[in-house]
């Protein structure tokens, strides 16, 4: 397959340029079968494609195009995760369909405890999480969580956690279990009304912040040990 980019020559079967990292591969847009660009039906299921017709047409990218992208620019370990967490059943080609794709996009819920996480850039895109569970990994920069408004509960209990400024803006907080890290400011946490249970275990907090935090938020309970 020639790169439309620099004409280096890769595997029929390459979704990414080798020499300049330009991406090669289309995909169906029902079930995900990785297409070379030529075909005017999926191999798989048989779908019209988009792609067959004409050299200079685009590839149609809607939230299919959209979520198999997402997909494949996660690393082997994040694929992995999400198999083994979320999805069951795959397509013929051995990756996930478009409506597993669509559950886990959705997610709600997603235990993640012990997984030896260090990265949790993918989570971004789970804007639906509502209840997440982190616990022991080897996190250290949680700023992938700062747009997920919909969490209520979220456990990041014995992580390497310093800075929780990202938490900030979470305003719908419930539960939150920062235990076992590596924490000293607790100041962003002081605008989240909503928190009813704190766990701050072990971290390196003052008893100042801790006592400021409570006139802060005096509906919440917050346990030190």
């Amino acid at each position: 397959m020639k790169c439309p980019s620099c004409n280096h020559i890769n595997p029929d079967t390459a979704k990414f340029c080798a020499e300049c990292g330009t991406r090669l591969s289309h995909f169906c847009s029902t079930c995900g079968t990785v297409l070379t660009g030529n075909e005017k039906f999926c191999p798989s299921c048989g779908h019209s494609t988009t792609i067959g017709s004409s050299k200079t047409e685009s590839p149609a990218v809607g939230n299919n195009g959209e979520l198999f992208s997402w997909w494949n620019g996660l690393t082997p370990k994040w694929k992995n995760i999400f198999l083994k967490n979320v999805a069951t059943d795959k397509s013929s080609n051995g990756e996930p369909t478009v409506a597993e794709l669509t559950i886990i996009i959705d997610i709600t819920s997603l235990n993640l405890v012990d997984n030896n996480i260090t990265d949790i850039t993918p989570l971004a895109s789970l804007k639906k999480l509502i209840d997440l569970d982190l616990e022991f990994n080897q996190i250290n920069d949680i700023l992938p969580l700062a747009d997920l408004k919909n969490l209520t509960n979220l456990n990041l209990k014995y992580n390497q956690i310093t800075d929780i400024s990202p938490l900030a803006g979470l305003k719908n907080l419930s539960v939150l279990d920062l235990g076992y890290n590596q924490i000293t400011d607790i100041s962003p946490l002081a605008g989240l009304n909503n928190l009813t249970e704190l766990y701050l275990g072990s971290n390196k907090i003052s008893a100042e912040s801790i006592s400021a935090l409570k006139t802060k938020l005096p509906g919440c309970e917050i346990i030190e040990d």
